[in-house]
């Protein structure tokens, strides 16, 4: 139908613009480019979104540097939109190329700094930089604008763990509780907190809340582990570890706390 309409209104976008999403969703990449390309040639009321649309398209098949190149003109041709930045940002964050990241959510949050999501993604962005103080503000930012942002909440305990401030990452945790009640891993990182923090009864408590959720989880079993290591009670401490063991037989960590705690049993 498209090869027929190309032949009525050769001049007409919006066609080559279809007939390159049906090459592509058929896997023939160089057909589609040719059409997409074809159709950024014809007149259009709004160049811009075509632009945006072609390059979204490559994004879902995780064409991203096809994708850059249709975001990247479109920018060209007006640099102040968002949708655009956005996405540019998302492009080299998925590449690893995480200066251009975060210039491109930058130059989104100088035009429009009460986005929670390019807040909560240039967080991301910072945490894999490895500064995690800025990765913090950019958190904090996110939740300003959407204190519902549980993923930023998420992300945010998660960093502060990183850094070591286990007793602000618990509380950070408890919140998360507030949006997902019955989800065991949250109670088992409160655990991992506070045995982190010495309180050893108490991460005890949360380990086994999340138990009683979820009794296979892996790393409850050896957070108790580690927990009656730590205090001396071996046997509990082997039986623990064997049983995350024998949940997640490939697990580095677990066959290295069975053999610490062989090894305090003098075997």
């Amino acid at each position: 139908i498209l090869k027929f309409l190309v032949k009525i209104e050769p001049d007409n976008g919006e066609v080559f613009f279809l007939k390159g999403q049906a090459h592509l969703e058929q896997g023939e990449a160089k057909l589609a480019h040719e059409a997409f390309w074809h159709s950024t040639q014809c007149f259009t009321e709004d160049k811009v979104d075509l632009l945006y649309r072609i390059g979204s398209l490559y994004l879902e098949v995780d064409e991203l540097n096809y994708a850059l190149r249709y975001f990247l003109y479109a920018l060209g041709i007006y640099p102040e939109s968002l949708n655009v930045l956005f996405e540019l940002g998302y492009c080299y964050e998925r590449l690893g190329e995480l200066e251009k990241s975060d210039k491109y959510y930058n130059k989104y949050l100088d035009i429009n700094p009460f986005s929670s999501s390019v807040w909560y993604n240039l967080g991301i962005v910072h945490t894999r930089n490895g500064d995690f103080a800025k990765a913090l503000d950019a958190y904090d930012f996110a939740l300003a604008v959407e204190p519902t942002n549980s993923s930023a909440i998420h992300n945010k305990a998660n960093t502060l763990a990183t850094i070591e401030k286990y007793k602000e990452a618990a509380e950070c945790f408890a919140e998360l509780l507030e949006f997902e009640p019955e989800n065991p891993r949250i109670y088992a990182s409160i655990g991992e907190c506070y045995e982190k923090l010495g309180s050893y009864e108490v991460a005890i408590e949360y380990y086994n809340r999340s138990l009683q959720i979820l009794p296979t989880l892996s790393e409850a079993h050896f957070g108790i582990g580690v927990v009656n290591l730590k205090t001396q009670r071996y046997n509990l401490a082997l039986e623990s570890i064997r049983k995350a063991i024998a949940l997640e037989p490939e697990n580095y960590d677990y066959w290295l706390g069975l053999a610490k705690v062989l090894f305090e049993m003098g075997n």
